[in-house]
């Protein structure tokens, strides 16, 4: 005869409860609050072995919020746009990973440097949210601490190092380029 398993499976939100911490061991993603109280950290299948005494919650990502006005974020330039801008896919969003693969359009900053593009496709790029209008997110590398945080040489993909100020020199074919860097770039800690 089959397995007799005394399990009990349910759905749960975030902050939701899901027992007390005397009546089962806690796996997955939940946490304990003051109280003891077995909470759900997401939005969680949760499945109660009741023979076991364990809950288990598995947990769903939930979907970032979009940035905000004075939000930093960090992407992959994906396209150049009329007028010097470019579309980036928008990763980080104030240093925590987003999922949700929001757009944000970069604003040249031709107007102060006199040059156009501060980046190219395919760089990886910090820029701050200047403004949301209608749902589209519109940033800037004008910043100081903002622009380019890794890149390869456009011309024949190789690697690049750093020259003087805002410049970048491959290391395989000697081409050197212009980009908007940032103090940290090259730096895997602000990559990743």
């Amino acid at each position: 005869m089959g397995e007799n398993v005394h399990r009990k499976m349910s759905k749960s939100l975030p902050g939701e409860h899901i027992a007390v911490i005397e009546e089962a061991e806690p796996q997955g993603d939940y946490y304990v609050d003051g109280e003891g109280v077995i909470r759900a950290a997401k939005v969680a299948t949760v499945i109660f072995d009741i023979d076991k005494r364990v809950v288990s919650l598995d947990g769903v990502a939930l979907r970032s919020k979009p940035p905000e006005k004075g939000d930093m974020i960090v992407g992959v330039i994906e396209d150049s746009l009329p007028e010097d801008m470019q579309r980036m896919r928008v990763y980080k969003i104030n240093g925590r990973e987003s999922s949700a693969r929001f757009t944000a359009i970069i604003l040249s900053d031709k107007r102060k440097t006199g040059r156009g593009p501060s980046s190219k496709i395919g760089d990886i790029v910090r820029a701050k949210v200047i403004t949301r209008i209608d749902g589209m997110i519109l940033a800037s590398t004008a910043d100081k601490d903002l622009g380019v945080l890794w890149t390869r040489c456009s011309r024949c993909g190789g690697s690049v190092v750093r020259q003087r100020d805002n410049t970048v020199k491959c290391t395989k074919c000697g081409h050197v380029d212009r980009r908007k860097l940032a103090p940290d770039f090259m730096s895997i800690d602000a990559i990743i």
